[in-house]
């Protein structure tokens, strides 16, 4: 019995080819973008689940009277905690410094390196591949190592007991290779002792004070801790340890679970996007698969009657329409993976991956993945065949053997088309707005000019510093006499790379903290980047004996302090209340960050003369179109420099607009999203034309006999569903309006949502579904009426 249902579902199948195809193809993109996002939003949720005691596992957070938060505090906060806090099992910091080079060999590598405590395994639970974890990071020259550098260093060899080479100078022992899950908040690649910072860095103890806030901490706490009496006891060191000026600060322990929230808003929102228009795709799915198959049931009446007669029950009819559904949909999520697999995950992990991790689908997450689009799967088969056969089998069989049809639903199905483009306008709608923000910002005046402007990179781990700092030298004295060359700095910092480093500033004697970030520039910064001095002066290296103690600081800086002359003011630094800093000049207000964010209080400190020192950029500014005959004389100089790195440099417009390449990502989420939805709708829209035109071929043939012309007959056969277009669109607006909104209130400088975005989306999509209605009207209008009469 079941063979003959099989063969009676191909042939009902293969009987409606153009449906088939419609439904497979919808179907087939649907599935295929609802896995991807589910794999998005799977590896959100599910980050850092593969940690053991994971409901234990704490961080350190500081809290400001301002009401700011940031996850660092002072570094020998966390020794005493352990020392005087019971509730904690074991403790770690986990803390950046600096990347030194390993060597093996003939191997040579530098990655994302970290000094923690002996106890890091402990609380940070890493799958260990290779060592014991207990003992692991006990002795000072030890090194743990990810899996991905022992492939490096290594090969499949393994990499316990192995020394390799730290810069050249020091033998260290790997104790132990770990993984790091690609849904880990936390991620490292190379893991030394503490003591190992200790004893290379000099003066490391003395930064370690209790007045900088830079050490980053993690706890584990014994299953019956407390944690109020934890953070009142964590607050009380804090007010007896920290340097007076910091003790207005409160210090919490925050779960471990809410380290994947300190990505940020924009995260978060994707995530809450990539679950709706999950939700949305499936949606219009299933309407589009009901639509269709409402329509083709109708003609199937007399068929389903005779089943009835010969003794075929509800239940039985259902599960034909059912395994009809169920053969589309096998045939659709056999198409769904490969388009999943080779084309959307790896477009979307390449958009969100230096946010979310590298997206996989393996393991846990394939199972999961896997289920939920199985569950999908039969719930979409369900719904859309089970309307159908209701709907059938609820003709009484003396009408319908007669050859009567059962009544469509159009209220319905008119419904089902007006939701489905609703839902993709409001993707279109959201696609125009979020173009006209990245373009916003990218077109915006900075505050700097970014044009001409080219930034090379000196962190290049050269061979010999002494050395590479002589030969920049003479770089540099280059540049000075090239007349192309209109100015040139070399910094710490950049536009768009400026540190997160932040200091309380008050005037001698005054009772008013402001909080700034600071940064170290030479007297090359500001007329290199073109950022106007609107008061005072700029740094002068003629007098570098004396500049130490002079600042310059920004506009909003001077608003802050609620100066109305800043020139000759004097600041002290919280650390060091001896140490008096004269404001020189003011800087007009400049985008060093984005401008999603807005522009904060700043402080530039002197740096000394143009040279290597501790800086990591050199910018040029060129003039009458010789950037690359510059550029390639820099390169041949380099190239005479010993260094592990490859001479490289970015334009400065360019690193400006890779600012917002995660959001330009977002863009072409959503507008491939916007696409689809409008996409599978049409198919629906087209299906039904085709069935409309099926049903009135013999009206069609009597209209053109009687003088219609063919713009008359696709204008009968389009209008009403060009109506329900119009519909959606006025229900999509309001909607698409408002969401963005919400979203731009994000976004500390954003455009003003015009009515012409909104007209626009509604405009393509009316475009799109006429397209769509005309071809098939035209195409049924061209018929030869007196073929069309003969028509049964």
């Amino acid at each position: 019995m079941l063979r003959n249902y099989f063969r009676s579902a191909l042939r009902t199948l293969w009987k409606n080819k153009v449906f088939s195809l419609i439904n497979i193809a919808g179907l087939s993109l649907g599935m295929a973008s609802i896995a991807t996002l589910a794999v998005l939003v799977n590896q959100y949720v599910s980050t850092d689940d593969f940690f053991a005691n994971k409901e234990r596992m704490y961080y350190l957070k500081t809290f400001t009277p301002d009401g700011q938060s940031y996850r660092q505090t002072t570094f020998p906060l966390l020794y005493e905690i352990e020392r005087t806090c019971p509730e904690v099992a074991a403790v770690t910091h986990w803390q950046g410094y600096d990347a030194p080079w390993l060597t093996f060999g003939e191997k040579e590598i530098q990655e994302q390196t970290y000094y923690v405590d002996t106890a890091f395994l402990e609380v940070l639970s890493f799958p260990m591949k290779e060592g014991n974890a207990a003992t692991a990071l006990d002795k000072e020259y030890s090194v743990v190592i990810s899996e991905r550098v022992r492939q490096q260093l290594f090969g499949e060899e393994p990499a316990a007991g192995k020394f390799i080479s730290v810069n050249d100078t020091l033998q260290v022992s790997v104790t132990g290779v770990i993984a790091i899950p690609p849904n880990s908040s936390l991620k490292g690649d190379v893991f030394f002792p503490m003591e190992f910072l200790k004893g290379q860095v000099q003066g490391f103890d003395e930064m370690a004070n209790w007045y900088n806030t830079f050490a980053e901490s993690y706890l584990l706490l014994h299953p019956d801790a407390d944690i109020e009496q934890l953070n009142a006891k964590i607050n009380g060191l804090v007010q007896r340890f920290y340097h007076e000026g910091h003790r207005d600060a409160e210090v919490r322990v925050a779960p471990f679970s809410d380290l994947k929230t300190e990505s940020g808003d924009l995260v978060q929102k994707i995530i809450i996007g990539a679950g709706a228009s999950a939700g949305f795709i499936l949606l219009i799915m299933v309407i589009n698969l009901i639509n269709l198959n409402m329509a083709t049931a109708l003609g199937r009446s007399r068929e389903v009657a005779v089943r009835r007669i010969i003794g075929s029950g509800k239940g039985t009819i259902a599960l034909q329409f059912c395994l009809e559904n169920a053969l589309l949909m096998v045939a659709s999520l056999a198409i769904a993976f490969g388009v999943f697999k080779g084309i959307l995950l790896p477009w979307t992990s390449e958009i969100v991956g230096g946010q979310l991790g590298e997206l996989y689908f393996r393991e846990g997450q394939a199972l999961r993945v896997s289920l939920l689009m199985l569950l999908v799967a039969c719930f979409v088969v369900l719904i859309a065949a089970g309307l159908p056969a209701m709907r059938l089998t609820s003709l009484k069989v003396t009408e319908a053997v007669k050859g009567l049809r059962a009544r469509g639903n159009y209220s319905l199905r008119n419904v089902f088309i007006t939701l489905q483009f609703a839902l993709g306008i409001v993707f279109l709608c959201i696609a125009v707005v979020l173009n006209r923000q990245i373009h916003y910002m990218k077109a915006a005046a900075p505050g700097f000019n970014k044009e001409n402007l080219a930034v090379v990179d000196l962190d290049l781990a050269f061979r010999n510093r002494e050395q590479a700092a002589g030969r920049l030298n003479g770089v540099l004295a280059d540049l000075r006499a090239n007349p192309y060359v209109e100015g040139f700095s070399t910094s710490q910092v950049i536009p768009t790379r400026y540190d997160q480093n932040y200091n309380q500033f008050m005037e001698p004697g005054g009772n008013k903290e402001v909080h700034l970030r600071q940064v170290t520039v030479d007297a090359g910064f500001v007329s290199a980047f073109q950022i106007p001095i609107v008061e005072g002066r700029n740094f002068n290296d003629e007098l570098e004996a004396t500049e130490g103690n002079k600042v310059i600081i920004n506009e909003t800086a001077v608003k802050e302090f609620g100066w109305s002359e800043p020139i000759g003011k004097t600041l002290v630094e919280g650390s060091n209340t001896r140490n008096t800093l004269t404001v020189i000049g003011v800087m007009k207000d400049f985008h060093y960050n984005n401008l999603k964010d807005p522009v904060e209080p700043l402080l530039h400190w002197y740096g000394g003369k143009q040279g290597l020192n501790y800086n990591r950029y050199l910018s040029i500014r060129v003039g009458g179109g010789h950037s690359a005959e510059v550029l390639a004389g820099l390169e041949h100089a380099f190239a005479g420099i010993p260094s592990r790195k490859a001479f490289s440099f970015q334009h400065m417009s360019d690193l400006v607009d890779k600012q917002y390449s995660l959001v330009e990502g977002i863009l072409r989420i959503t507008s491939y999203v916007a696409v689809l939805a409008i996409l599978i709708a049409c198919m629906g829209i087209l299906g039904l034309v085709v069935l409309v035109a099926r049903h009135r071929t013999r009206e069609i043939g009597i209209r053109k006999v009687l003088g219609a012309t063919v713009a008359s007959v696709v204008a009968l056969l389009a209008r009403d569903f060009v109506k329900l277009v119009l519909i959606a669109v006025l229900i999509a607006t309001p909607l698409a309006w408002y969401l963005m909104q919400k979203w731009l209130e994000d976004f500390a400088y954003h455009v003003d949502i015009h009515w012409w975005m909104f007209a626009l989306a509604g405009l393509l999509a009316v475009l799109i579904a006429l397209l769509t209605v005309s071809f098939q009207s035209i195409k049924a209008a061209l018929v030869n009426p007196v073929n069309s009469l003969r028509s049964e």
